[in-house]
């Protein structure tokens, strides 16, 4: 990491200290909660077995409709995490949680020098019943990838390729331990450059009807029964989490989203954004709660780590509870082993936090590696991609284990909008053009 780089870093940890106190937040006088408008609630209970999140509370969108069973707590398919790993202190200081006593836990810290391993043990898939494709939907669920949708490749010059290409609408599973493809249904709607979200034997897709509109289109395929369903779909388009036994589509705009119960099939608005300011957010299921990392105006331009504003759905579902703030660098968080972690991209650096918030921490990397497109973000197993940039790359790092595990390429190479899964058991690898017209496929066993 250069030297610039760390000074940015501590100049910036060094002002959050100073201003950390001027981020609180005080619960509503008894007097104002009675004053509230009304809440009109739907019959049943929700959010079951949800645990508070902080002390304090301030309600908002106290007029909004109490959603019926949303998040049921302890869903297999929820992705929620434990308590942060215990291991030594070091390398901590890098992350941090603003307004939480971090003192009495353990945190895992940066790899030991030289604690790297390679993998070269890619193998070329049997091959695919699918023609090539790049930018195509996977995700893992019971055993197998689905793979499902993408754009027809075109031979043009990197960053010269026109934007409309043709859509595609069939898929297939892979099973690694059979190294077997089976075809699957054509999807009723077009998917393509997003990850289902996986709840239960469904995976869910947001799309388009037709490839063309704007308009957004919803989806599930059941892998129990093999079958298609098109469902009602969200207001407006969106990123999907997968949250307990239900969906969130998370919005880009003004309204933070909305939530699909499927035993319904009707989707219901998630409270105001707490935040007027808001410039994007990003969320994630963690030991039974939807938590949502808010970017505000403040923070937006400026460059290396930031302070995203930190909220989860209260126990009423009626409004938000604030949380204080966590400092990361990157995009989308993930659940994995035991914490919330950003791939920071640029300067290869995996930043996490504990699902309770109490603990952080920063595992920077030493170089080397494959580079490997679309890794970023994915998780397999107990391990998160985290490429970097030309200098600093290295791949996968195993929470677990603390170490990172470098990847050669796969034998098809490193290829542009390629899609990359991941799973317990290894990594699939889908993109490009086998020479035969069909999807290139490569699969990386993983212990």
């Amino acid at each position: 990491m250069s030297d610039d780089f760390d000074r940015e870093e501590q100049a910036f940890r060094d002002a959050f200290v100073q201003e950390l106190e001027g981020e609180g937040f005080r619960p509503l006088d008894p007097d104002q909660l009675k004053a509230a408008a009304p809440v009109r609630r739907l019959p049943g209970p929700w959010l079951k077995g949800l645990a508070a999140a902080a002390a304090v509370v301030l309600v908002v969108g106290g007029a909004g409709v109490v959603l019926p069973r949303l998040f049921l707590a302890g869903s297999a398919a929820s992705g929620s995490v434990a308590a942060a790993p215990a291991e030594d202190r070091a390398g901590a200081a890098a992350g941090g949680v603003s307004g939480k006593d971090t003192s009495g836990e353990a945190v895992p810290g940066p790899a030991p020098s030289g604690a790297y391993a390679e993998s070269s043990d890619w193998v070329a898939t049997a091959p695919s019943p699918l023609t090539a494709r790049v930018g195509a939907a996977a995700a893992w669920l019971d055993g197998s990838f689905y793979v499902v949708g993408g754009r027809e490749p075109e031979s043009c010059p990197a960053g010269a390729c026109p934007a409309s290409r043709q859509a595609m609408v069939d898929g297939a599973a892979y099973d690694p331990s059979a190294d077997a493809w089976m075809l699957l249904p054509d999807a009723p709607i077009v998917v393509a450059d997003a990850a289902p979200a996986v709840v239960g034997s469904r995976l869910y897709y947001l799309g388009t009807a037709d490839g063309s509109s704007v308009a957004p289109a919803f989806a599930a395929f059941d892998a129990a029964s093999r079958t298609w369903q098109r469902l009602a779909a969200p207001r407006e388009p969106g990123r999907l989490v997968a949250a307990g036994d239900r969906v969130v589509n998370l919005a880009s705009g003004a309204a933070v989203g909305q939530v699909y119960d499927p035993a319904t099939d009707v989707w219901f608005d998630l409270p105001a954004d707490p935040w007027p300011d808001t410039v994007e957010r990003s969320a994630v299921w963690a030991d039974a709660r939807l938590l949502v990392f808010t970017l505000r105006q403040a923070e937006a331009g400026k460059s290396g780590v930031r302070r995203l504003a930190v909220t989860a759905l209260d126990r009423s579902g009626a409004g938000w509870e604030k949380l204080g703030t966590v400092t990361v660098r990157g995009e989308e968080p993930v659940a994995v082993a035991g914490v919330i972690a950003w791939a920071a991209g640029a300067h290869n650096t995996v930043y996490w936090v504990s699902s309770s918030l109490e603990s952080s921490g920063a595992v920077a990397a030493e170089g080397g590696g494959s580079g490997l497109e679309g890794l970023v973000g994915v998780v397999a197993g107990d391990r998160l991609g985290a490429n970097g940039d030309a200098r600093n790359t290295a791949d996968l790092y195993d929470f677990d284990a603390r170490t990172w595990l470098r990847l050669t390429a796969p034998p098809g190479g490193d290829e542009p909008l390629q899609t990359v899964a991941g799973s317990p058991s290894g990594l699939l690898v889908v993109g490009g053009d086998d020479g035969s017209g069909k999807a290139r496929a490569s699969f990386l066993p993983l212990g």
